[in-house]
């Protein structure tokens, strides 16, 4: 299904995001980022976080 299907049938909402909600999703991956690379967790969470 495309997301144009999707829309169609009320699976999904447009939604124009704001800056803040960007800079949020940014630094949520910039964090998950660092945790993949934390060679103290196994490899497995390594890969969840990546």
């Amino acid at each position: 299904m495309t997301l144009q299907g999707l829309l169609a049938i009320g699976q999904l909402e447009e939604h124009e995001a704001t800056a803040a909600e960007i800079f949020r999703m940014l630094a949520a991956s910039e964090r998950s980022i660092t945790d993949a690379r934390n060679r103290s967790i196994s490899l497995e969470t390594r890969l969840d976080s990546a």
